[in-house]
């Protein structure tokens, strides 16, 4: 609850909340207890200024001051890497994203094939 005395509940969709800039980080595990000189500056976003340390600072001290959120991650991956972050004193829960099984289910690989002209040769698909 906040200042509004709220419920509030704050779906994630990437790691940009833990972290001083990166939606997601390769080999760096600096979110965990502090960004600073980000070694993936030329990553997404791209950017030659390195404002990591003051950004994961005021996210922390933003998103931990005067609300209590439940946190709702679409993944265990995700949910795993809040609960190592600063947001690790909120309740966080997995939530996997629907998908309709009527449209996303096992099709007949021949079919498909045989209706889109696709065959198989030496393990390359060829039109």
């Amino acid at each position: 609850m906040g200042r509004l005395n709220i419920p509030v509940v704050w779906t994630l969709h990437d790691g940009w909340p833990i972290t001083g800039r990166c939606a997601y980080w390769f080999d760096c595990g600096q979110w965990k207890t502090e960004c600073k000189k980000c070694p993936d500056l030329s990553r997404y976003p791209k950017t030659f200024i390195d404002s990591s340390s003051f950004m994961w600072k005021k996210k922390k001290e933003y998103f931990n001051s005067g609300w209590n959120p439940i946190i709702i991650c679409p993944s265990q991956w995700l949910t795993d890497r809040v609960k190592e972050s600063y947001l690790s004193k909120h309740r966080v829960k997995v939530i996997p994203n629907a998908i309709d099984i009527e449209i996303f289910k096992p099709k007949d690989k021949n079919f498909i094939r045989k209706k889109y002209g696709v065959s198989i040769k030496k393990g390359l698909f060829y039109l």
